[in-house]
């Protein structure tokens, strides 16, 4: 997919660093500076019209909408912007220098590239038609709000805040690829949203409105494995890290990822990873990780 060099890369590998935040509203008619600068601009207009061309690129802004402008690139204007327009800028900038491969976990099940790096981070839309209303509005107003308190401590919440704000954004081209996915990657993110609960055909068949001989083909086709086997990996992945993060017992750590019978745990454990539950906790700060995973393939 060729990137749009214009558009504003978010990984989650480091929070944005807020420069400044503001409400404007017109005093009088002017045109906008003619400038490059090394921070990204974001603008939302609430009322009026305001005018910027960046790169030569003309972006006409009406209230409710939005524009991300890159650091980097020469933005100017050209019309005027009349007297009584109103908008919010912020400043900020993004450190992405770690790549985003040190982010996806490596014993994850096969899944669809385009969704994990994704996840681990992606672009920005250029322009946003209709803010009001959405969850990246009230993040923004949230942030204002903060930004405006005289409490000396106020930074160390702003850049988080600020993050949630441009994931929010984020999330809207993400929800527009989600749309684009195959069936298997729709299935595969279904199941890992419902990891923790038992593998049900019907709830499937009630998701996807097909029938489940025919989910069941088309994901085996694509992932190589069935429908419950992926779920059942993603179990024992999120139960690998409870052995890892925490001291809880076996028994808690099969509770919580639904497996009521700790036996039965244990041996679809020992199927999937090679040994047991406890063995794998005593074992595993001192493996390499990859390696384990590629013995028991």
């Amino acid at each position: 997919m060729i990137q749009n060099q214009g558009e504003i890369r978010l990984d989650t590998s480091a929070l944005p660093l807020m420069e400044e935040m503001g409400f404007i509203t017109a005093p009088m008619d002017f045109v906008h500076a003619d400038r490059v600068v090394d921070f990204h601009v974001f603008i939302y207009v609430t009322k009026g019209e305001l005018s910027v061309t960046e790169e030569g690129k003309d972006y006409r802004l009406g209230p409710g909408e939005a524009v991300f402008l890159k650091a980097g690139l020469h933005h100017y204007g050209k019309k005027k912007i009349l007297a009584g327009t109103a908008w919010y800028y912020i400043h900020f900038r993004l450190d992405q220098k770690i790549p985003c491969r040190e982010f996806v976990p490596s014993s994850r099940p096969a899944f669809h590239q385009d969704c994990r790096e994704a996840l681990c981070g992606t672009r920005i839309p250029k322009t946003i038609l209709n803010l009001p209303g959405t969850p990246a509005e009230r993040k923004l107003l949230e942030l204002w709000g903060v930004c405006r308190e005289s409490d000396p401590f106020r930074d160390f919440t702003m850049n988080y805040l600020l993050y949630g704000f441009l994931r929010e954004c984020a999330l809207l081209r993400f929800q527009d690829f989600l749309k684009e996915l195959s069936l298997a990657d729709r299935i595969a993110l279904y199941l890992e949203r419902h990891a923790g609960e038992g593998f049900s055909s019907r709830k499937l068949e009630r998701e996807f409105f097909l029938s489940y001989k025919y989910l069941a083909s088309v994901f085996k086709k694509e992932k190589g494995m069935s429908a419950g086997e992926y779920h059942t990996r993603l179990r024992i992945q999120r139960a690998c890290g409870m052995l890892r993060a925490t001291s809880l017992r076996i028994s808690e750590i099969s509770e919580a990822v639904g497996y009521p019978d700790p036996l039965y745990f244990s041996r679809v454990f020992r199927q999937i990873m090679g040994m047991g539950p406890r063995e794998w906790r005593r074992k595993i700060p001192f493996q390499d990780e990859t390696g384990l995973r590629k013995r028991n393939e």
